[in-house]
């Protein structure tokens, strides 16, 4: 706590934003980890009071207990506290707007939510197929479900978060073009990789068993996979036609500024007096400034006028 503390007063005046987004953002989504963490063992408890399976106080209090929910819960409050008042250092010294500085900070409490979410349906999805192709007695029971339900429920508000960025994406457009482009490709990331690894796994534990060197429980770790490919191909098909339509994939073109050249006009001079030959000269005094401001005479030729009015030697 002190170091934290101590880094966060020191680093204060720090001006790299980059390397405090990079390295504060990754706190902050450290933060909301450990909270969401803390939300889903509540929810199991919760569950196993209502399916009329309380869990012994031993389980949910103290830093043993499997279901201890208070410790994540107040190390992500805390987490969460010291990273986003360490960033809004950011807006204090100019370097950002508090617009962009809320949505990233939404953006990377979205992401978070949006993997315990995501994460959840999956387990669901296995434990569906587990039921559907059960084999060799295995089944699903009540914790599993729990523990599914849990994740989805804690993450369930990313939903929300999702539709706000959206909304504010649409309304202020390139103001927060980089924590929605941060935020889409983040997800489409996830999605490429839990994709790409859930198929690895259906793809090798099938040809093994066809090839009659099946892994132990090859069944349980083909329908893990399966899930979590699928969870992939849906997280791309959302995710994917947001980033193409937006142009995502493409570097931020910044606008050039526009140089425009300070185009003094040029005195127009008149032909008579480029030739040689001058106009008759004004008698008056007004006469002659008028001259003088229009461009019409230069300063000596006004001042000449001027002397020769008022019968002065120059």
């Amino acid at each position: 706590m002190g170091s934290w503390i101590f880094y966060s007063w020191t680093a204060r005046q720090d001006r790299s934003l980059a390397t405090r987004w990079i390295f504060h953002g990754l706190g902050l989504a450290a933060g909301m980890a450990f909270l969401l963490r803390g939300c889903s063992l509540a929810i199991v408890a919760l569950l196993h009071l209502g399916y009329g399976d309380p869990l012994p106080l031993s389980e949910v209090l103290g830093y043993q207990g499997s279901y201890d929910f208070f410790s994540p819960l107040l190390l992500g409050m805390l987490l969460i506290g010291i990273y986003a008042w360490s960033l809004n250092w950011s807006v204090r010294q100019g370097l950002m707007r508090l617009e962009v500085l809320r949505l990233t900070i939404l953006a990377i409490v979205g992401a978070v939510m949006a993997g315990a979410f995501w994460w959840g349906l999956g387990r669901l999805l296995d434990n569906t197929l587990k039921i559907l192709f059960s084999n060799g007695g295995v089944g699903v029971n009540h914790q599993a479900w729990f523990e599914s339900w849990a994740l989805v429920l804690s993450g369930v508000c990313y939903v929300l978060v999702d539709w706000y960025i959206r909304k504010v994406s649409k309304r202020d457009g390139e103001l927060v073009a980089g924590p929605c482009r941060g935020y889409v490709l983040t997800l489409i990331g996830a999605g490429v990789l839990t994709g790409a690894i859930g198929l690895a796994v259906a793809l090798y534990t099938g040809v093994t068993a066809l090839l009659g060197s099946a892994v132990s429980d090859w069944q349980l770790a083909a329908q893990g996979g399966l899930s979590a490919f699928l969870v992939g191909v849906v997280l791309v098909g959302i995710y994917l036609p947001t980033a193409l339509r937006h142009h995502l994939f493409k570097e931020s073109e910044t606008p050039q500024e526009e140089t425009t050249a300070t185009v003094i006009p040029e005195q127009s001079v008149d032909p008579a007096l480029a030739l040689g030959h001058e106009e008759p000269q004004e008698t008056t005094i007004e006469a002659i400034l008028d001259d003088l401001l229009a461009a019409r005479l230069s300063r000596d030729q006004a001042a000449s006028r001027l002397y020769e009015l008022m019968h002065v030697d120059a």
